[in-house]
């Protein structure tokens, strides 16, 4: 734990330019700036605004490399948990937008609506928030719509196929 906890502490310097050594000089604006972070952060903000995206791959690679910097988990090299109500924050705000913009413009007809993924599963709301809760699906607003990438909705499915199998085998074994 002791390791996993220093190289996040590692990560999250490095994400930030942060200055090393004894008496590190103090951070300014203009070093956070250019930091992986500060990068990443200007590309989201910037591609909201019209521009193109300046990396290889797409938006969606600045906004899982952010989210990853604020809110890892320190024992997870992947994972994240987005605060509560997320999208209706500043920076969420920007981040959705920046997503709307990419499924929009980039793949087009890609986006389950909330009642699409109800009917899908057969489940009710409360369920599908649950799942975004627990980083099961990561849900992307639209107007304060709830919207799911279709390729994300498929990939639960199957890991939920997995796990019911997995779950009748393992009941079936220790009858």
């Amino acid at each position: 734990m002791l390791t996993r906890t220093h190289q996040r502490t590692v990560e999250l310097a490095t994400a930030t330019n942060f200055p090393q050594g004894k008496r590190p000089e103090e951070q300014t604006i203009e070093r956070l700036r250019e930091s992986p972070l500060g990068l990443h952060l200007a590309a989201i903000f910037n591609y909201t605004e019209g521009y193109d995206y300046p990396y290889e791959a797409d938006v969606r690679a600045s906004v899982g490399i952010i989210t990853r910097y604020l809110f890892g988990d320190t024992l997870s090299t992947q994972r994240y948990r987005l605060p509560s109500k997320f999208h209706r924050m500043p920076l969420g705000k920007e981040v959705h937008a920046a997503l709307a913009r990419f499924f929009t413009e980039q793949r087009p007809g890609q986006l389950m609506s909330m009642q699409q993924m109800r009917e899908h599963f057969g489940v009710k709301r409360q369920t599908v928030h649950q799942w975004i809760e627990d980083g099961l699906i990561f849900a992307v607003y639209i107007d304060n719509q709830t919207h799911f990438y279709r390729k994300d909705v498929e990939r639960l499915a199957t890991r939920r196929t997995r796990q019911s199998a997995t779950n009748s085998v393992t009941k079936s074994a220790t009858k």
